[in-house]
């Protein structure tokens, strides 16, 4: 039995997908999902915190819950340097894969200049995939995975890269129609090509 918070959800990301997050009104909301406007606001106090749900929802996030890292320093011990990129491309794949991901990116995308809520989740998204490969290559260089100057600088240098990358993803596997393994298996192919320059033997 889906739950009334995930019938608003599943009803609005369709919504705003489909008419625009702008264009779709709370009433065209609770019209659609059979609630009445009061019962909507019992749940949430604006289309702006519904949206930041939705974001939350899907994207497995728990508000309740403090924010875990990955611990890369257990990583590392159980896979390669090689493996773990490739096991973070085919997370990717399966996102592109994912119908109702692929929606919610596109609202985020389209509503991150315009809208509040879309624009923090946004630069929230790119810090943390920047910190992260910062912390990543940091971690690789201090088990003697990899031999470079400056690891975190290197690692930021790869996060700009998978920003470039997700939005060859949305041109290519969202708009342009084109199968999401294609593109993200070569991106995988560039990222070990540099790995392999830094890999110590």
């Amino acid at each position: 039995m889906i739950h009334t918070k995930e019938r608003i959800f599943e009803t609005a990301l369709n919504l705003f997908a489909e008419k625009g997050y702008k264009a779709t009104s709370i009433r065209d909301i609770t019209k659609a999902t059979g609630l009445s406007v009061a019962a909507f606001y019992n749940h949430f106090k604006s289309k702006n915190e519904l949206l930041q749900a939705i974001y939350d929802f899907y994207r497995g996030l728990d508000n309740t819950a403090p924010a875990t890292k990955p611990d890369f320093e257990q990583l590392l011990d159980q896979m390669s340097p090689f493996d773990l990129f490739d096991q973070m491309a085919q997370q990717i794949i399966e996102s592109l894969l994912d119908e109702k991901l692929v929606k919610l990116t596109r609202i985020i995308i389209n509503e991150q200049y315009t809208n509040p809520t879309a624009g923090e989740i946004a630069f929230r998204d790119r810090q943390m995939l920047l910190t992260s490969m910062a912390e990543l290559f940091a971690a690789m260089a201090r088990k003697g995975m990899i031999k470079v100057n400056e690891p975190e600088s290197v690692g930021r240098l790869v996060g700009y890269m998978y920003l470039g990358f997700a939005t060859e993803n949305i041109h290519d596997s969202i708009l342009g129609h084109q199968d999401p393994r294609t593109v993200v298996n070569h991106q995988l192919a560039l990222i070990q090509s540099l790995l392999r320059e830094m890999v110590t033997t």
